[in-house]
């Protein structure tokens, strides 16, 4: 089966999303190895072409219509252009864009039921050719590495961006808090905007440790703390969205201290170790939260937890099974 991934903007394929579209050329071709194009000439005598870009596939589609494109949405476009550019002009256009490539597509893969459920209610979306797969890149490390975190208390930490929507003046005010119950408590910052972050501290007044961390050794690094902050505002594009920090910190033990507003992350619901936090913190919740754990923790519980999640949600192996299994592509070879 001959797969091409049409994609105008390389600079968009970050080491998750790769990790995404590896996954779906795994399962159509046996290989993950991704066969990139950015030009519409080289899309001939091809089974399908994937796009992640609503404008890549306008502009595939509209070119070569007879050719069967699957569409990865990555997010919904048009209320992250309210969100971040309050532009009402963008998201009505990206709006047409969406409708038109749930209409056109022979294949969509959601991130979590509730797009789906999204674009039900936005735009009648009645199709049952989509595949529900979430964003996630973490490896589950060893039961013995999970062990060893035993002896660690206090270690705080947070990855990623300083994006508005990481949320993470809230993180430190929030953590600030933690500090008044917790004195030996310690937060460390891993994110490439190193001056931005030692700012916000300052601002906020916060003692944190600022570090970057190659992504291949995150994994082995984030062995060295107990919690982790994902943080989200209670918004639409929260809410439909699947981060993949989540899959990270769980991957290396790191207990997560998260927003409930993240609808997928129910599936963390019957897992003892975990920090819920609700749009409006009730601090006084989430530092119950965090004694209770400190006093009763079983390492090897927690392995088994987050062991199962692995097996059951951030399992690229089951989901290769699943997309074969669909009956769109019932012609897998």
């Amino acid at each position: 089966m001959k797969v091409l991934f049409y994609i105008t903007q390389f600079n968009q394929v970050k080491d998750a999303t790769k990790f995404y579209l590896e996954v779906i050329s795994e399962a159509l071709t046996g290989s993950s190895d991704l066969k990139m194009v950015n030009n519409l000439k080289e899309v001939n005598s091809v089974d399908y072409v994937v796009t992640f870009t609503v404008t890549d596939f306008f502009r595939l589609k509209t070119r070569k219509p007879l050719v069967k494109v699957i569409h990865w949405f990555q997010g919904i476009l048009p209320e992250e252009i309210l969100l971040k550019e309050k532009n009402k002009k963008k998201y009505y256009a990206f709006g047409l864009l969406e409708r038109f490539v749930l209409k056109a597509s022979y294949v969509n893969f959601f991130v979590s039921d509730a797009m789906r459920m999204h674009f039900i209610k936005k735009y009648s979306y009645n199709k049952n050719n989509f595949i529900i797969m979430p964003c996630f890149n973490g490896i589950l490390k060893s039961k013995k590495d999970f062990i060893n975190k035993k002896k660690l208390k206090d270690k705080f930490v947070y990855i990623g961006s300083l994006a508005k929507w990481q949320c993470v003046d809230d993180l430190l005010l929030l953590f600030k808090e933690i500090k008044k119950n917790k004195p030996n408590a310690e937060l460390t910052i891993l994110t490439g905007e190193q001056e931005k972050a030692k700012n916000l501290c300052k601002k906020y007044n916060v003692n944190a440790t600022v570090d970057y961390v190659s992504l291949d050794k995150i994994a082995s690094k984030l062995l060295e703390f107990n919690y982790g902050f994902l943080l989200r505002e209670d918004h639409i594009v929260n809410r439909v969205a699947t981060p993949t920090k989540m899959s990270t910190y769980l991957a290396s033990g790191v207990i997560p201290i998260y927003s409930d507003v993240i609808e997928d992350f129910k599936v963390l619901n019957e897992i003892t170790y975990k920090v819920k936090v609700k749009p409006q913190p009730q601090k006084d919740n989430v530092l119950r939260e965090i004694e209770k754990i400190d006093e009763d923790i079983d390492m090897e519980n927690l392995f088994r937890e987050y062991h199962k999640i692995f097996d059951e949600y951030y399992n690229s192996s089951s989901y290769i099974r699943k997309i074969r299994e669909h009956e769109l592509f019932h012609n897998f070879k």
